[in-house]
């Protein structure tokens, strides 16, 4: 077959419409047609051209090229194939630019913002995006830009369809037309000579993305060396004498019924109908079609016709500019994060991550105490400024026996992170892989790094700890040292009643603020419950019930302008369930100087 792209192997596609009529079968088993529904498989990778414009294939070559390009190249190489990939929001948005060098930035921020996981060493999105262009050119070349024809830009925006329809095109009998039945098709119409027995097409093909939308297909049709997109099948047809073009029209849709459902719902019904003129032909005298509906065949197919089109073209709303499948990093690595923050020194801010991520199904698929399984976890994260170029990045790796994790009863690989930054927003990528089994799990958020500069009482995050009590579980947890405790990070997803929860913040601006010789702290953890009626708190109380809500407090004199506390929580008496942890810093002698901070918890057995 002529200017075909090179697939690998393909399968027939089952045949989705019923009730072919036993004269067309035998037809098509005499005529063998010599074009065929197929699933499409993916492009095989092939050598790429010696063209350097292909040679494209990395983040880094791509942003190189585009930053050096001349105004001709930019427009033929980079905006061509970029603007096919663009809703209409960011088309606006691209158009209202008025330099190259404005442009060149838009493009290079849209890939960098595309980037799912910007912690891996390539970028997902636009691997995915050169690897589409480069099979593209490669397979549905064009000699103007963006250098491949229209099934090309089809590609480079959804990938392989699902299902791909190829007809190379030719001579060809009407499949519904047969030495003995045609003569009695010509009998039923009143104007001389009928629908013709045989048409020409143009090579053409029919690609079908259920995955976008469940009647979503595109026609093309050759033109030259090239393939153009097409709004009806009609326009593959080299004759448009209007007495063929009802039946040449259903033979092409009964061609393609395997493609996507509608076009299978609409051969059934241009069979239904064939098979009553069949019958109309045979009997005249037998109900059934009326013979002027009999000789207003081509209208009535006609009418299948508009409705397919209308349904086509509904199908066509809504649909994404562009879709990926990334080759990689499949985001299946479940964890949770929490991020704390305090002060750190020469006005920058410390932002403490933790991350929580199940063992059992992430890293093995049963946590036991006998198993033999070692787990391999890395966390990361990485900042980026306004513009998504990477401002710091840092990993941690941690290897242990999974026989240990179950032995201390920690279902969750635990990771601390930490660092550094002036008050700023910029955004945050983070990351959890399993270096045994291949699993990643990936997060991006934009993140306020706070302000604690200035004279106002200001209180940091609240982080929750607990302590540490063998060397198993210094092995398996991040360890670190306050007030002469070693602790880690709280290992659990919920509160755990049976063990006490170390609570730390720190306070700052404390003289600055005006507290001069002492000031109280109060803690109260509380649920919607603790705001039940007075008597229904004396039913629980009488009914042996858990408490609702807890809270006391402490004074502490003055020594400094900031001030670290560590306190252990026993909350065992506490109803089960979701609460507040509410912190509150005030002056010991005026009320009005205080400063509040809040988490929520959720309480288990």
């Amino acid at each position: 077959m002529k200017d075909q792209p090179s697939l690998a192997t393909r399968r027939r596609a089952p045949v989705c419409c019923a009730s072919l009529l036993v004269l067309t079968i035998i037809n098509l088993v005499i005529n063998p047609p010599a074009f065929a529904v197929q699933a499409a498989q993916p492009i095989p990778s092939s050598t790429p051209p010696s063209n350097a414009r292909d040679s494209i294939q990395t983040e880094r070559q791509y942003f190189s090229a585009l930053r050096a390009a001349d105004s001709t190249t930019f427009q033929k190489e980079f905006e061509a194939e970029f603007l096919l990939i663009l809703n209409q929001t960011l088309r606006q948005s691209y158009d209202s630019l008025k330099t190259i060098a404005e442009r060149k930035a838009f493009i290079e921020y849209y890939w960098k913002a595309s980037d799912p996981a910007p912690l891996l060493p390539i970028n997902l999105r636009l691997t995915e995006h050169l690897r589409r262009r480069e099979l593209a050119r490669q397979n549905f070349p064009a000699g103007e830009p963006p250098y491949f024809d229209d099934r090309g830009k089809y590609y480079l925006k959804y990938g392989m369809p699902i299902n791909r329809f190829e007809d190379p095109g030719g001579l060809r009998r009407v499949g519904f037309f047969s030495s003995t039945n045609y003569r009695a098709i010509q009998s039923q119409y009143s104007y001389k000579g009928g629908p013709e027995e045989h048409y020409t097409v143009n090579a053409n093909e029919s690609w079908a993305y259920p995955n976008l939308a469940r009647d979503f297909v595109v026609h093309f049709v050759k033109a030259g060396p090239t393939f153009r997109e097409i709004e009806s099948l009609t326009e593959v047809l080299a004759s448009h004498q209007k007495k063929n073009l009802a039946w040449q029209w259903s033979d092409l849709v009964k061609q393609r019924a395997a493609v996507s459902p509608f076009l299978g719902q609409t051969a059934q019904q241009i069979e239904q109908f064939e098979s009553a003129v069949i019958s109309a032909a045979a009997n005249p005298q037998r109900p059934g079609l009326l013979r002027a509906e009999v000789q207003s065949v081509n209208e009535r197919l006609m009418e299948v016709a508009r409705r397919y089109e209308n349904a086509a073209t509904l199908a066509r709303h809504d649909l994404p500019p562009t879709t990926n499948e990334p080759v990689k990093a499949v985001n299946r690595l479940a964890f949770q994060e929490t991020i704390a923050q305090f002060r750190g020194p020469q006005g920058h801010t410390r932002v403490e991550i933790t991350f929580l991520a199940p063992l059992q199904k992430n890293f093995v698929d049963q946590l036991d105490p006998l198993s033999v399984d070692t787990i391999a976890v890395e966390f990361a994260w990485m900042l980026r400024d306004e513009n998504l170029d990477s401002l710091a990045a840092k990993r941690w790796q941690n290897t242990f026996p999974a026989k240990w994790a179950a032995a201390e009863n920690l279902p969750n690989a635990v990771g601390r992170l930490s660092f550094l930054s002036p008050p700023q927003q910029v955004e945050l990528a983070l990351q959890v892989q399993s270096r045994r089994l291949d699993k990643l799990g990936y997060s991006q958020k934009t993140l306020a790094i706070r302000d604690f500069s200035g004279s106002q009482l200001l209180l940091s995050d609240l982080q929750l700890y607990a302590e540490v009590k063998n060397e198993n579980q210094s092995l398996v947890l991040p360890t670190l040292e306050k007030q002469n405790l070693l602790l880690a990070p709280y290992p659990y997803l919920k509160v755990r009643k049976s063990m006490p929860l170390f609570c730390y913040f720190e306070i700052y601006n404390l003289r600055a603020a005006g507290v001069a010789e002492s000031y109280e702290i109060t803690y109260k953890v509380f649920s919607h419950l603790g705001r039940q009626s007075l008597f229904k708190k004396l039913s629980r109380l009488l009914t042996g019930g858990k408490e609702t809500a807890v809270s006391f407090f402490q004074t502490q004199p003055v020594v400094d302008d900031a001030s670290q506390e560590l306190i252990a929580l026993d909350l065992g008496n506490l109803a089960s369930g979701a609460h507040r942890l509410e912190i509150t810093v005030a002056d010991a002698n005026e009320a009005k100087i205080k400063a509040s901070v809040a988490r929520e918890i959720v309480i288990e057995e």
